[in-house]
Formats: C-alpha cells, sequence, structure tokens
C-alpha cells in the first residue's frame, strides 16, 4: 500500500454490494419460492508496519475500515419468449422468475498501523459495530428485496440464446440486489458519515453511533467554520 500526503482519522469503505447469479431452467415445481441464508459477518483485523518516513502523528491518525455486502443469487425461471427470426442475427429472449434462492455475507476488514494508539482501533469498530447492527436484518431485507421479482419477466437480446437469457437473468440479479443494496450499504455509508461526524465533534463512540442511527436518513450537520484568529 502507497501512502502519501497528510493522514488523518479516518474511515474508507469498499461499500458496495457484489452479486453474482446463477440459473437453472425448470418447470413448475412445489417448494419455498424464496430461500435465504445468511452467514455470520467475518471480521478480520490487519496491522500495517509504520514506514520509516512517516511521522509519528500520521501513524497515530490513521484506521481504515472496509466493509462488502455480498449479494449471491440463484433463479429458476421459465422461458415465456424465445424468438430469433430467419436473418435476424440476435436471440430474444423473456423468462418468468419462478424461485430466488439468495446468500448474503459480511466480510469485514479493519486496517491499523502496529504503532496506532488504541483509540483509533476503538473508533474503527465503532463502523463495524455499525455494519453488524445493520447486518442483523439483513435476512429479512434480502426476502423484501426478493419479492418484487417474484413472478417477475426479464428480456433481452443476444447473439445467441444462450447470451439473451444470461443477460435477462443478470437484470434478475441486478433488481434483487439493488433493493437489498438501498437497505443495507446505502443505509452504512449514511449512518458512517454520521459517526464519523460525531466523533470528530468529541461526542463518545456508542452515543455517536446511537445518534447516528436516530437520523439515519439525513445527511450529517454541516461543519461550523472555525472562529476567527484574534489580531
Amino acid at each position: 500500500m502507497e501512502l502519501s500526503g497528510d493522514l488523518r482519522l479516518i474511515s474508507v469503505r469498499v461499500a458496495i454490494v457484489l452479486l453474482s447469479s446463477a440459473l437453472t431452467l425448470t418447470a413448475c415445481g412445489s417448494g419455498e419460492t424464496i430461500s435465504v441464508r445468511k452467514d455470520p459477518p467475518a471480521i478480520k483485523y490487519s496491522q500495517l508496519p509504520a514506514l520509516t518516513q512517516m511521522s509519528k502523528a500520521k501513524v497515530d491518525e490513521y484506521g481504515k475500515t472496509n466493509w462488502t455486502f455480498h449479494c449471491y443469487t440463484k433463479f429458476d425461471y421459465q422461458i415465456e419468449r424465445n424468438d430469433r427470426s430467419a436473418g435476424n442475427t440476435e436471440s430474444q429472449v423473456c423468462l418468468r422468475i419462478t424461485k430466488i434462492n439468495m446468500l448474503v455475507t459480511l466480510p469485514i476488514e479493519v486496517i491499523t498501523f502496529k504503532q496506532a494508539p488504541e483509540r483509533i482501533l476503538d473508533h474503527e469498530n465503532g463502523h463495524v459495530q455499525i455494519c453488524q447492527r445493520i447486518y442483523e436484518n439483513a435476512a429479512v431485507v434480502a426476502r423484501q428485496s426478493c419479492a418484487p421479482c417474484l413472478g417477475k419477466s426479464y428480456a433481452a437480446v443476444g447473439t445467441t440464446f444462450d447470451a439473451a437469457r444470461d443477460s435477462a437473468v443478470d437484470q434478475a440479479a441486478e433488481d434483487v440486489c439493488a433493493r437489498y443494496r438501498a437497505k443495507t450499504v446505502d443505509l452504512a455509508n449514511q449512518v458512517s458519515d454520521r459517526y464519523d461526524f460525531y466523533c470528530a465533534q468529541g461526542v463518545p463512540i456508542d452515543t455517536a453511533i446511537a445518534e447516528s442511527f436516530k437520523v439515519e436518513a439525513a445527511p450529517p450537520p454541516p461543519v461550523a467554520p472555525p472562529a476567527p484568529s484574534p489580531r
């Protein structure tokens, strides 16, 4: 990792939903139409060696937390249309989703320098708590994200049937995971931004977390400008 410039107390997030999809062609069958599996959060702590050219002030003020809300989907579906007219070089496919299996995971990595003071790790653990709290409801959110897509049709074109089908399934995966993203990673970003703001004002960590969740949909308050220096 290359570090340059002034380092300060920050929390950098890999705040994304990673999605992947699998597909299965089935006839109508029995069984649950939406299935969700939620794995426990996986938390990793990493320590970086301080670079010799770095000042102690920089080491003492640097912390980084990465988190990723994974969204893996597998669909059963029925083909409603498969058109390839004579002379047409593209296949047109329309499929309807009949079953959704979804796996959600939350890997988190906290990175500090080995010589960093305890308060840096305490602050980053606040971000870990925020993600864990949001993830507690992940199974419910995942089911809610799947529900509008069950029975929905997706159409796509491609150079072959397989390409068109894969594109339609990708649409379904993005549809499901976009809904999941809005109530997980987007929420984590909002709450964490407020948490950083409150901590910068000297608010204790537990209080900062609680206050950040109270106004999770609002932007952080503006930072007051510094008082003018006496002349």
